[in-house]
């Protein structure tokens, strides 16, 4: 196991609310990341596909008449 950076921990408690722990030699962003991309391939493996935002309305396009 000599190839492990660090450990995050998510404990989920019975109303809902989790808790993350992670290393203090770990920068936030670092395991925001980290988290991140797990939970991407999370979802790949399960064949989840996070929502996509909505595509904005376009505009209806103007059509002129040359006189």
């Amino acid at each position: 196991m000599s190839d492990v950076r660090y450990v995050v921990n998510v404990i989920v408690y019975e109303d809902g609310h989790c808790d993350v722990i992670w290393d203090s030699s770990v920068s936030d962003e670092e395991c925001y990341e980290a988290l991140k991309q797990v939970t991407k391939d999370m979802e790949n493996a399960f064949g989840i596909n996070p929502p996509t935002p909505p595509t904005p309305p376009r505009k209806p396009p103007t059509i002129k008449r040359l006189k």
